[in-house]
């Protein structure tokens, strides 16, 4: 194994612990501005809380869709095509304006 493999996999751990790190950030910010999301998107409790499921599903359906695409093209493509989507849909999310938007 020489030093061009070993910065690969070093580059790949820490990529991976930020992915992580990411998504668990994620997961927590939602809970923690559930009055200010609610009030802005004249949403109820119990709405915020089936938004948080329905992310929650659409996120494990689409892990078998990206394992699928990562053991079939370049992961780095899959992976940058991932951080798109995620960033397009928050974009979204942060433009509109009301609940069933």
């Amino acid at each position: 194994m020489g030093p061009a493999v070993a910065w690969e996999e070093r580059r790949t751990l820490v990529l991976v612990n930020l992915a992580s790190i990411m998504e668990r950030a994620d997961e927590a910010l939602l809970p923690a501005v559930y009055r200010e999301v609610g009030a802005a998107l004249h949403a109820t409790p119990t709405g915020l809380g089936a938004l948080t499921l329905y992310r929650s599903i659409v996120q494990a359906a689409c892990y078998p869709l990206a394992a699928y695409l990562a053991a079939r093209h370049d992961r780095l493509t899959v992976i940058a095509l991932g951080a798109f989507l995620w960033a397009a849909a928050t974009l979204l999310i942060g433009l509109s304006t009301t609940f069933a938007q």
